[in-house]
């Protein structure tokens, strides 16, 4: 059978029950300090305004930092200054100005001794927040000797592998690896394996040395073209041994053998056609000095 189903409580039902809470221990602690003023002798007027306004302020800071533990740093700010607000109103209620801050009246001029009360008490909550406050040292879970040897020993190829000692030919062989690692097993380190097989520790040292290094891949060389697509497709400029020569006048190229004849300028050597000479009023189509 299926359980009947129970509707957990919303976080934030929880939230302002706990913001609630702080505000109930500010205005207990508002309380107290009027009791003290009732029965006071001894003590000026202004101290216990001030040391009230203190003592609030710490309360406050000390239930939200306790009763919301588990929420952010600006939560408990909030539930601090809610509380010492509601404190201090409440205590402006019931001494008749007195004690406390009045925030549901309006003044046309600022009122300087509230806004300082409400200053020093939100200060001494900030310093309740934050006392005895130890730094949280994150330590990433880092993997063991063991296994990163496992990770990091590459595996010899096929045309390496050895048989067992045994000398027996059979179908299945056996790799041998051995690890120049520096953690020692049972305290000591094998001498006669250090000496039988240095050229081996040293492959493998090369090998590590290979794997730890960061590999490059090489590719194509590609041109990096920039935004401008227009300068982009510009046609690379090619060179030619043969020299052509072409009319300033309509722009195409002159020929070896022109029909209608070619004529030339005395001042810069530029050839023309000789219908586009005449047309062009017998001068050079050229822009140089004429005379």
């Amino acid at each position: 059978m299926r359980k009947p189903y129970s509707r957990p409580r919303t976080t934030f039902a929880s939230l302002i029950l706990r913001i609630g809470g702080v505000a109930v221990a500010a205005i207990v602690t508002a309380e107290v300090f009027v009791l003290v003023d009732v029965y006071n002798v001894f003590l000026p007027p202004e101290f216990l305004i001030w040391s009230s306004v203190i003592g609030i302020g710490m309360v406050c800071g000390l239930w939200a930092r306790f009763l919301l533990r588990k929420n952010t740093s600006l939560l408990r700010v909030l539930a601090a200054l809610i509380g010492l607000m509601s404190a201090l109103l409440v205590q402006n209620l019931i001494t008749n100005g007195d004690f406390g801050v009045n925030l549901l009246q309006a003044n046309s001029s600022p009122n300087w001794l509230g806004l300082a009360q409400l200053g020093l008490g939100a200060f001494s909550a900030l310093l309740a927040l934050r006392a005895w406050h130890k730094a949280v040292r994150v330590v990433h879970d880092q993997p063991s000797v063991a296994a990163t040897q496992q990770i990091s020993q590459p595996v010899r190829p096929a045309g390496r592998t050895r048989l067992a000692p045994n000398g027996r030919g059979n179908s299945t062989s056996s790799v041998s690896v051995t690890t120049s690692s520096p953690v020692r097993s049972n305290g000591r380190r094998s001498l006669g394996n250090l000496l039988s097989s240095p050229g081996r520790m040293i492959s493998d040292g090369f090998v590590r040395l290979r794997n730890a290094s960061p590999v490059i891949k090489r590719g194509k060389f590609k041109r990096a073209r920039s935004g401008l697509r227009f300068f982009n497709r510009a046609k690379p400029v090619q060179f030619s041994n043969v020299q052509t020569h072409v009319c300033p006048y309509c722009l195409e190229e002159l020929k070896e053998n022109e029909p209608g004849g070619v004529e030339k300028c005395n001042t810069c050597g530029t050839y023309h056609h000789a219908d586009c000479w005449v047309a062009g009023g017998s001068i050079c189509q050229v822009p140089h000095l004429q005379e």
